[in-house]
């Protein structure tokens, strides 16, 4: 058994009470963050996140009671952004313009669910001669339709960060994928609201693929709806992104 004096024991405690504050101390500053996760938006190790920029919240601590939820998304929902923020490093790759009214910002807080009908989803796809990066498809999604807002290039090589942006992916995959399809299958979908969703695949006959689901309906309504299953390949040539589409099915959806 190890004796120590009086001295030596006085220190010891001294600092055990150091270490105990310290780590009382950590737990309660990390209920204060920079952001929260969103549930169900992780796709290739990132994730869609709701924070202020530049402000520590304990969210848990609101929740606490309604009154507090209520009251700070009142005073602060203009200050509200989503994110997409990488899980590893917890570092902030991407900031979304809130205009202010909340409409289009989509986050949780106690049982308060804010988003006007739109949410904010990712996927991760695949892309080639993309080596060294992870390509990551932003959904947005609306009450009767939804579209790829973006894709997104993270690159883990030089320092976790979004090297590549394309804005106009959705238009690119929906046209190639629309110019398979006949005059009658286009006029069928052209007058219904359309979700899409896009899933990173492999198949023995067309190798790594995107998966490329689309359905087109008209909502409230008894009318037939149909849906597009098309497997996509996209690629980088000069900088420019290339969609060719291996594959199109085109059915009728009989609810």
């Amino acid at each position: 058994m190890l004796l120590l004096t009086k001295t030596q024991d006085d220190f010891m405690k001294k600092l055990l009470g150091v270490v105990v504050l310290s780590l009382l101390s950590s737990v309660s500053m990390a209920k204060e963050r920079e952001f929260r996760i969103n549930a169900g938006s992780v796709a290739g190790g990132v994730a869609v996140a709701w924070g202020i920029p530049g402000e520590k919240i304990d969210f848990e601590k609101i929740e606490e009671s309604d009154e507090a939820v209520t009251d700070f998304v009142t005073a602060r929902l203009s200050a509200i952004q989503n994110l997409i923020v990488d899980l590893e490093t917890e570092k902030v790759l991407k900031v979304f313009t809130n205009e202010g009214d909340g409409e289009f910002v989509d986050f949780r807080l106690g049982g308060l669910r804010y988003g006007n009908h739109y949410s904010m989803s990712l996927a991760e796809v695949t892309v080639i001669k993309n080596s060294g990066t992870t390509a990551i498809a932003m959904i947005q999604n609306f009450k009767w339709s939804n579209h790829i807002s973006a894709l997104y290039m993270i690159d883990r090589q030089n320092g976790v960060k979004i090297s590549k942006e394309e804005l106009g992916a959705h238009q690119k995959i929906m046209t190639a994928i629309k110019a398979k399809l006949t005059k009658r299958q286009l006029k069928l979908i052209d007058v219904r609201e359309e979700t899409v969703s896009i899933t990173s695949d492999f198949s023995q006959k067309n190798g790594y693929v995107n998966k490329v689901s689309i359905t087109a309906e008209i909502p409230k309504s008894e009318e037939a709806a149909y849906g597009i299953e098309a497997n996509v390949k996209l690629s980088y040539e000069n900088e420019t992104l290339a969609v060719d589409v291996a594959s199109v099915k085109f059915k009728k959806i009989q609810y």
